[in-house]
């Protein structure tokens, strides 16, 4: 790869190098970056975010296609990646991923700043879906049916993150190189060596690791064996800090055991008679899980389960997820979370942050309704609207009962009405006709009290 648009391949033979093969474009412009998709298949980037792929074949090489970044400052390529179905997928300077189809010059999905300005560090295909890495600190989890989407995000505590190979993951904070386990959530290994900006490698064969890095002009190496670094669990972790919510999905011999607490993560995880398993973990929310409800919406005769799932607490957010179930043979098989809406409110510096402390869903008038309980003595009205499979969280309108924190709430339905039960910290048990939620532009008021004693409910 050279300042003029030339590209040398060559092999390691018996500890020389060897030039098998050279191309050099006609316009000789800059090749900023370079990317092997596999072990034939190459792609290189050059000045003004014009990409060509490459075939090597009995040691030579052929330009097989060319592409055209989307325009930005920082036009080149970061890392690239083949996904199924004659698509590859990049990432830029800036933090953007770009889906490309073979035979089509321009991209025909952009997604625009999954990672920050830094960029994107490096995609992995993991069980079918693509995993996004960033300088940023979090893992942008895509699912790749045709157009990428987003699933989940997961912030991690170390910034430079730059590959994952299995359940390890490896990572760049200040001058340390980190090997962190993904699933456990631990640091495995930990070496000073100067900092990512560096040339380094890490190989990963079964149990042996060896990890090399170029450091004041020497090559240092390092071999350990992972299992002298990782401890022996009686018990899967779970939830480090105080479990707020938890809801239960029966399928089949299983169980879906999805929880909430004060560690801000959502987890969902697998239960049955043989062992307690994670299966996700979800790190989207800004503060504490105080509340979690669900919804099924898939319809009898459908093969898989489909739920929406809302969890809320602090900074009063409040996210909706699709989770999707998938059965084989009547057990389950897998299972696909992801984030459809995060609804959060911006609250000027003199006002005091609201929490959300419980949620009950309900249908009115055909429509699908979310009522959330705040420690500001409001009850906050959405509708849950369906915009072609992909859900999000219409703000309707506040009803306000006093300044008291709303503890916990619940919807009955008598004969033709909805009423929505509340008890707050005054300890009253109230009563509401939400019934006519959307004609009532004047301000609800509760039909009914049962006294209480000033006890909080909880």
């Amino acid at each position: 790869m050279r300042f003029h648009g030339q590209v040398y391949i060559y092999k390691e033979e018996n500890g020389t190098l060897q030039q098998i093969c050279f191309f050099e474009h006609k316009n000789k412009s800059r090749i900023l970056s370079l990317h092997w998709l596999n072990c034939r298949t190459l792609l290189t980037c050059q000045t003004e975010g014009k990409i060509t792929l490459y075939y090597l074949k009995n040691d030579n090489i052929f330009p097989i296609s060319y592409y055209t970044l989307p325009v930005c400052k920082e036009r080149w390529t970061t890392t690239a990646l083949f996904v199924k179905d004659n698509n590859f997928v990049v990432g830029d300077r800036k933090g953007n991923l770009h889906l490309f189809e073979f035979g089509k010059v321009e991209a025909v999905q952009s997604v625009k700043k999954v990672h920050n300005y830094l960029g994107v560090t490096n995609l992995i295909i993991d069980d079918e879906k693509i995993k996004s890495l960033g300088r940023n600190g979090s893992i942008k989890t895509f699912l790749f049916n045709k157009t990428l989407q987003l699933i989940s995000s997961d912030k991690l505590p170390f910034t430079w993150l730059v590959n994952i190979i299995d359940d390890l993951l490896m990572a760049f904070s200040g001058n340390n190189f980190i090997i962190w386990n993904h699933k456990t959530k631990r640091i495995v290994f930990e070496k000073s060596c100067g900092g990512g900006h560096r040339s380094w490698d890490l190989f990963k064969n079964n149990n042996q690791i060896t990890f090399s890095y170029i450091k004041n002009k020497l090559i240092n190496t390092i071999h350990f064996q992972l299992n002298d670094f990782l401890p022996v669990d009686l018990i899967e972790g779970y939830q480090v800090k105080e479990i707020n919510s938890v809801k239960i999905i029966k399928i089949f011999h299983d169980y879906i055991i999805i929880s909430g607490g004060e560690d801000t993560s959502l987890r969902i995880n697998l239960f049955n008679s043989n062992n307690f398993k994670n299966l996700i973990t979800l790190k989207s929310q800004l503060s504490s899980i105080r509340t979690i409800t669900m919804v099924e919406i898939s319809k009898e005769s459908d093969k898989n389960k489909m739920y929406l799932v809302f969890s809320a607490g602090g900074r009063a957010q409040i996210i909706c997820w699709k989770l999707q179930l998938f059965t084989e043979d009547n057990y389950f098989k897998n299972l696909v979370c992801s984030e459809q809406h995060s609804y959060y409110k911006i609250i000027n510096s003199d006002e005091s942050e609201m929490r959300i402390m419980d949620l009950a869903l309900t249908n009115i008038q055909d429509k699908l309704i979310l009522f959330c309980a705040c420690s500001d003595g409001n009850i906050k009205v959405f509708h849950v609207a369906d915009n072609v499979g992909r859900y999000h969280l219409i703000f309707c309108r506040d009803i306000f009962y006093k300044l008291k924190c709303i503890l916990k709430l619940c919807i009955v339905s008598i004969f033709s009405h909805n009423i929505l039960l509340t008890m707050a910290t005054d300890g009253n048990l109230v009563f509401w006709d939400v019934t006519n939620i959307f004609k009532d532009v004047k301000e609800i008021k509760p039909f009914h009290f049962i006294r209480g004693t000033s006890i909080w409910y909880n």
